[in-house]
């Protein structure tokens, strides 16, 4: 057991340059085009029904006819909806602008997890970065979460969020 513990202590106490550029982030991005477009071809499969559906929900109902009211939002602690309703400018509640935030939140997210795992592994592993955010954003039970028009766009801006926070956190460590 302490040979594994060795060998981790060894990769983490590698060489690898975990300084972040605006210029590096766009390099990247332009190297990997192909696995970006992958990346929103499989999420709009995966989500893009709830980009264009007006369908309303229990949750969004209220909103949609009667736009100032909050749904008893604070009383059940959901502070994040109100939030990114004056965040994202999401007052009066647009159907459309939710979906189309999530979707863009959500790539956002596996650009950046594509990102952070290039920089931590200090390697280029291709195709194979699409495993790990992609079978989680199309796995059944987290797209069940997009059900809700109301958070579908709090809860892909939250991804975001945490994956931008981690991100730097390695990096600044």
């Amino acid at each position: 057991m302490e040979g594994f513990f060795t060998k981790v202590k060894k990769f983490t106490k590698s060489d690898i340059d975990f300084s972040i550029s605006l210029k590096d982030f766009a390099d990247y991005c332009k190297n990997h085009g192909a696995l970006i477009a992958i990346t929103l071809a499989i999420i709009a499969l995966a989500h893009g029904s709830y980009i264009f559906s007006n369908n309303f929900g229990i949750d969004t109902q209220v909103f949609v006819q009667e736009p100032e009211f909050d749904y008893n939002w604070e009383g059940i602690g959901r502070f994040g909806l109100l939030l990114e309703r004056d965040f994202l400018f999401l007052k009066p509640f647009s159907l459309y602008y939710a979906g189309v935030l999530m979707y863009i939140f959500i790539v956002l997210a596996c650009i950046m997890m594509y990102y952070t795992f290039y920089k931590i592994s200090g390697k280029d592993y291709g195709f194979i970065y699409l495993c790990i955010p992609l079978i989680c954003f199309t796995h059944p039970i987290f797209v069940e979460q997009f059900y809700f028009k109301l958070q579908c766009a709090q809860i892909a801006f939250a991804t975001f969020i945490t994956v931008l926070r981690n991100f730097v956190g390695v990096c600044m460590d």
